[in-house]
């Protein structure tokens, strides 16, 4: 009797086993370069190095509350090496902050840098920071919980 318990757990076990997720690690998502795309009349942004196209218009919505006025603005994008995609535009008060999902990418964090809206913004690979940098004043590093020493970093 003892042995065909054994043996049941033995066949369960193997079945677990083989079921297992496979994990490797570590892996570096980032992109070592900032992309500025510009929105195609659909919403879209294109970037063939990394053959990703992202439809910005819901961005777009939350930042300004417009729903139609995106197409020929230009996007800014970067990946920082845990895979979170930071996005922003000009004029735009925030950095949005997102993670892959099936087929979507899901805000994981809004930042706000600049009630004004920031002018001229560009990303640097800062590993492991991603750094903002607007025409006044100092880059401001962030992760994707939000700017390193402010008020939105968790």
């Amino acid at each position: 009797m003892r042995l065909k318990i054994l043996a049941v757990i033995f066949v369960v076990s193997s079945l677990f086993a083989g079921c297992s997720s496979l994990l490797l690690t570590p892996v570096n998502f980032a992109w070592p370069l900032e992309s500025a795309l510009k929105v195609d009349e659909s919403g879209n942004i294109t970037e063939n190095r990394y053959a990703v196209t992202i439809n910005v218009k819901n961005m777009f919505l939350d930042e300004t509350g417009v729903a139609d006025k995106f197409a020929g603005n230009e996007v800014h994008i970067i990946r920082n090496e845990k895979g979170f995609y930071f996005l922003t535009a000009a004029k735009f008060k925030n950095v949005y902050i997102f993670v892959a999902a099936e087929g979507s990418l899901k805000l994981t964090n809004k930042i706000l840098v600049d009630a004004k809206g920031i002018e001229n913004p560009a990303f640097n690979q800062r590993e492991p920071n991603i750094e903002l940098i607007v025409k006044t004043g100092n880059p401001i590093v962030l992760t994707s919980d939000g700017i390193v020493g402010g008020k939105n970093e968790k």
